[in-house]
């Protein structure tokens, strides 16, 4: 699928570290401010991203957002700093329109189209299980 920007709900720290990769790359993103602004701003052909760190502290919210938008695919931004995910972090990637955690390198390539990391995940597991 071709998008037309990265839309992001991100903490400064993870806003950052996607600037810092996007500088190889220069896609369009627009970081929104809070959840309201995240929302407001959805709109068809956007690659929607969101922190793992959103979850530990938003779930009602986050739960209230993917199930407003079930039609929108939604990626979680990985903390790769912490050390143990909250319950809510993992249980938000078991939301149907969730997909799994992403590095900021991740998201940019999926983006562009260089990668699929679903599909790179599900081969690295059978990888994995075949052992």
């Amino acid at each position: 699928m071709k998008y037309d920007r990265m839309l992001c709900w991100l903490s400064r720290d993870e806003i950052k570290r996607i600037k810092a990769e996007n500088n190889n790359y220069n896609i369009p993103i627009v970081f929104a401010k809070n959840y309201d602004d995240f929302i407001a701003l959805i709109r068809d052909n956007d690659y929607l991203v969101f922190s793992t760190k959103k979850a530990k502290h938003n779930m009602k919210k986050l739960l209230t957002m993917l199930h407003s938008f079930p039609d929108y695919y939604f990626h979680l931004y990985v903390r790769t700093n912490d050390k143990e995910m909250s319950l809510n972090e993992v249980i938000i990637q078991d939301e149907k329109n969730v997909s799994c955690m992403y590095d900021p390198n991740e998201l940019i390539k999926e983006f562009i189209g260089e990668i699929n990391v679903v599909e790179k995940r599900k081969q690295f597991m059978k990888k994995l299980l075949s052992k």
